[in-house]
C-alpha cells in the first residue's frame, strides 16, 4: 500500500486566491423609478466605483425651485450609486452630480 500526501493550495498560490475585480460599468447608467412606485426618483448606478462625498443638483424648471443635497456615504453603498428625487413630471430634467 502506498500512501502520499498532497498539498491543496488556493487558486492564487500558497498566500491565497489571486483576484482579479473588473469594473462592472460605466459611472453615470440611470435608472428611472429603480423601485416602480416612485416615478419621480431615479437613481446614478455606480458601475463598480466606490463613490464619496457626493452632491446632487436638480436644475429647476422656469419658475421652479432648485433642489440640491448632499449624499452620505453610507447611503451611496446602500443604492448602489447616487440617489436622485425631486424630479419634474413629463420635463427633460437637468441633474448635476459633483464628486469630490
Amino acid at each position: 500500500m502506498a500512501v502520499s500526501t498532497t498539498s491543496a493550495l488556493a487558486m492564487g498560490g500558497a498566500s491565497g486566491a489571486k483576484i482579479y475585480w473588473q469594473v462592472q460599468g460605466k459611472i453615470g447608467s440611470v435608472k428611472l423609478n429603480p423601485y416602480g412606485f416612485a416615478p419621480l426618483t431615479a437613481f446614478i448606478q455606480n458601475g463598480g466605483y466606490t463613490l464619496s462625498n457626493v452632491s446632487v443638483e436638480i436644475a429647476p424648471k422656469d419658475g421652479g425651485q432648485r433642489i440640491s443635497y448632499k449624499v452620505d456615504d453610507q447611503k451611496l453603498k446602500l443604492y448602489g450609486g447616487i440617489p436622485v428625487w425631486g424630479l419634474y413630471a413629463n420635463y427633460m430634467n437637468v441633474v448635476k452630480s459633483n464628486l469630490y
